[in-house]
């Protein structure tokens, strides 16, 4: 039953590891860059489960 496939984050992934390794940030720069690819693949990790959890419901109806 899924209605759709979720968005592929794994660009904006590596933009922002290029952007990390490309410039001469500050440590304030990279620690918010770092938070924000951790915080993408939590939700991505997050979207996974609810997926899973869905998809089971769905079928055992």
């Amino acid at each position: 039953m899924i209605i759709k496939d979720r968005d592929s984050r794994e660009r904006d992934i590596k933009e922002l590891k290029k952007l990390l390794s490309s410039y001469n940030l500050s440590p304030k720069q990279k620690f918010l860059i770092e938070r924000e690819i951790y915080a993408i693949k939590r939700g991505d990790s997050g979207e996974d489960d609810s997926a899973y959890y869905i998809e089971t419901f769905a079928k055992s109806d």
